[in-house]
């Protein structure tokens, strides 16, 4: 068995949907669920892993491991709440739109990937216009800036 900085716990997965999944059986304790969303890491090679104490559990992550469950711009930077409860800043410049139109983006201080919920896709839609450049595509508004939004990640997965 691998062991990354102890003990290891096998077979842990975030669906498409956000649910978490220990062997298989879904994960429906609160509070277990946000210490393993805020105890996720993610790896050099790509892959996750939820770090707590001195145990770790490598994570299967269908699509992103979080979701923005709300949006907002305050004092010109853009902010969101997660699933795990957390507050954090949105890299701009990490927006994509992915399978069936869902959006995509970083947060910036964790470095990990989210999907908008519909909620939180709506309230970034505020801030969202054509590009001037390419009527096809679109950018989000933060302050005076205009930032693409890709059509699919980049290569570093954000």
């Amino acid at each position: 068995m691998d062991e990354l900085n102890g003990p290891t716990v096998q077979s842990i997965k975030i669906d498409g949907q956000g649910d978490l999944y220990h062997e298989g059986v879904k994960i429906t304790h609160a509070r277990t669920i946000e210490l393993f969303l805020r105890s996720l890491r993610r790896l050099p090679d790509g892959g996750y892993v939820i770090e707590v104490g001195n145990e770790s559990a490598p994570v299967d992550v269908e699509d992103v491991p979080l979701l923005i469950t709300s949006f907002g711009l305050e004092h010109g930077r853009p902010l969101c709440i997660t699933n795990d409860g957390l507050r954090d800043e949105l890299r701009p410049d990490s927006l994509w739109i992915g399978p069936q139109g869902a959006l995509y983006g970083v947060l910036a201080d964790r470095g990990l990937a989210a999907r908008f919920v519909r909620s939180a896709h709506v309230q970034a839609a505020q801030h969202v216009q054509p590009d001037r450049n390419a009527p096809q595509r679109f950018v989000i508004c933060i302050g005076e800036r205009e930032y693409p939004i890709r059509l699919g990640p980049a290569e570093d997965g954000g």
